[in-house]
């Protein structure tokens, strides 16, 4: 499994990963089976330096439109979404 799948499938689960400090970290969505996200997690874990590298270019979106946009390429298998932050603009890698 790849790092943008399993973070693709932790986004879906409801637990959000972000870099702070250069540590990755995760928030849980309220009531979650955590249980469900450990293996997803594991390869994040296994990944370290590769998973740090795409959240790097993944983010934030900068408006809820944006948003939407990042969770429906997300949601279709073999396309990965760049966002560049000098130009605004969004560039979808198939």
């Amino acid at each position: 499994m790849t790092v943008v799948k399993a973070t693709s499938e932790l986004e879906r689960l409801g637990v959000r990963l972000y870099l702070k400090d250069g540590v990755i970290r995760c928030r849980y969505k309220p009531g979650l089976d955590r249980k469900k996200a450990l293996p997803y997690l594991e390869v994040i874990a296994n990944r370290e330096e590769e998973a740090r590298a795409v959240l790097e270019l993944w983010g934030t979106p900068a408006t809820p439109q944006d948003a939407e946009r990042v969770k429906r390429a997300f949601s279709r298998p073999g396309t990965f979404i760049v966002y560049d932050e000098r130009t605004g603009e969004m560039r979808w890698i198939c």
